[in-house]
């Protein structure tokens, strides 16, 4: 998405994939991008050493232990903020845990990532996309009517 809006340019980023097959197609796509092998449970990073974290889609497929572990790492490396797009999430009060064998099918709490955030960042923005489309453009059909974005900034000192 950084090249197709003509702003990679100006970033220095790097992207991390568990998968190996998806960080060649990465590399051979954009060779001047940074991409390495790697988890989302195992940043070696530093404390506050990355200016913003962004994730997609990848929080509803880990354990519930294990996405709180990846946003806990998440928030500890980020200088300025997060961005995380979510597409199984809802106004409900617990996360809904659904394993299938290694892979997760979750369906995750809008009020308790809210909750979350709002302790650890001075502002964080819980989005639900459907909305979004529909009370400023007009759009009454969205396609996912569970996706939500994760807007922070200005992480809370630990």
């Amino acid at each position: 998405a950084f090249a197709d809006y003509g702003i990679a340019r100006f970033l220095d980023y790097t992207g991390v994939d568990l998968n190996e097959t998806n960080i060649a197609n990465a590399r051979r796509k954009f060779p001047d991008v940074n991409f390495r092998l790697g988890s989302v449970l195992d940043l070696p990073e530093q404390d506050r050493s990355v200016d913003y974290v962004i994730g997609f889609d990848i929080m509803e497929h880990l354990s519930l232990p294990a996405m709180q572990h990846a946003m806990d790492s998440a928030v500890r490396i980020c200088r300025r903020g997060l961005y995380f797009a979510f597409f199984r999430m809802d106004e409900v009060p617990e996360h809904v845990d659904n394993p299938r064998g290694n892979y997760h099918f979750n369906l995750l709490s809008a009020p308790l990532v809210r909750q979350d955030m709002a302790g650890r960042f001075g502002s964080a923005e819980l989005i639900r996309i459907a909305d979004l489309l529909r009370d400023d453009f007009g759009y009454e059909h969205s396609y996912n009517r569970k996706a939500y974005a994760l807007i922070t900034e200005d992480p809370v000192s630990p």
